[in-house]
């Protein structure tokens, strides 16, 4: 029932006139927008969606230019060997299993793996435990620009998430601009902790580095 109801005010919307960066879809219960979460029948895509206090919200509208700039992302990210060896692909899973969370559903995610006997937190953006950081990239029709912002969680002495900061868009521009993300603080290791090789490969160290203008240009091909 509640899939349906949720599907009917889908329906509802007119897309070609639509031009809100948020649009309201309708209200819900929590349990109810599990429900969605959860299953086969979506009318459009969780992973675009987000519960909010009540109301079922379209956060962002998909396009080619977004899955092509995810999809050139992770090619990337994953393309040095050494990185899918030490790091888990995880996908888009919807953490809908913590009772504080409104069941957020990211493009990718990556974790790593137990070869490098890293201490995993418990499974499960900021308030999930163990989430590191959180990369966020908007891109413009055809691909004809983007800006990110990358945020680093924070916790304190009772492991507790302090407010993420509010981060100005930085524009991804060439011909490199560069994210980088500290090579222990990925694997969940501590600061200089010995990171054993695997299959004769060495993680990089101290930092992984990203090139967000290379996505871009891969994605424009």
């Amino acid at each position: 029932m509640a899939v349906a109801r949720i599907n009917r005010g889908l329906d509802a919307i007119d897309f070609d006139c639509e031009r809100s960066a948020i649009i309201p879809v309708c209200s819900a219960t929590m349990d109810e927008w599990r429900e969605y979460l959860n299953s086969d029948d979506q009318g459009f895509k969780s992973k675009f969606m987000e519960w909010v206090e009540g109301t079922v919200y379209i956060v962002a509208i998909p396009s080619q230019e977004h899955q092509r700039f995810a999809h050139s992302f992770e090619y990337v990210l994953a393309r040095p060997p050494a990185f899918v060896r030490y790091m888990a692909l995880n996908g888009s899973p919807v953490v809908s299993n913590y009772p504080e969370l409104p069941g957020f559903q990211a493009d990718n995610s990556y974790g790593p793996r137990r070869v490098v006997g890293t201490p995993l937190p418990r499974s499960g953006w900021a308030r999930i435990p163990g989430v590191r950081f959180i990369l966020c990239v908007a891109v413009t029709d055809d691909l004809a620009s983007a800006e990110y912002k990358l945020y680093t969680v924070q916790r304190d002495a009772q492991d507790r998430v302090r407010q993420l900061p509010h981060l100005n868009p930085v524009p991804v521009v060439g011909p490199h601009t560069v994210v980088t993300f500290d090579s222990w603080e990925l694997l969940g290791l501590p600061p200089g902790a010995n990171i054993p090789p695997i299959e004769n490969t060495q993680f990089p160290v101290p930092t992984v580095d990203v090139d967000l203008f290379e996505a871009l240009q891969l994605a424009r091909e």
